[in-house]
């Protein structure tokens, strides 16, 4: 039963792992397709829509960076190869960048 025990925290931490790459990979898309709004788009009401999406990363920030202070241990987890990073506040600060030196008067208001 020992066996099994182990074995189940392994399969459990490699599916929490899973999951916490899928996590990173999805917020990093919903980041490319809003950079790719604010980039591209001049119509207000349609980058409207993008600022929901960019609250949900900026929680998700909030709370990666909140988890990290508090745990020192994560400090010292191995990189795992082929990784995504976490998004970090300069990646939030590149997006509201994109509004606030664009062309278009109306994105910037």
């Amino acid at each position: 039963t020992a066996t099994c025990t182990t074995n189940d925290n392994e399969l459990q931490q490699q599916l929490l792992r899973q999951q916490q790459r899928q996590k990173t990979v999805d917020l990093w898309m919903k980041y490319v397709l809003c950079f790719e709004m604010l980039e591209m788009e001049m119509e207000l009401h349609l980058v409207e829509q993008v600022w929901k999406t960019v609250k949900e990363m900026a929680s998700e920030v909030v709370l990666v960076t909140s988890a990290t202070a508090d745990s020192s241990s994560s400090m010292h987890q191995p990189k795992e190869a082929h990784h995504l990073p976490g998004l970090e506040w300069n990646d939030i600060g590149s997006l509201l960048c994109r509004v606030l030196l664009s062309e278009a008067p109306t994105m910037r208001k």
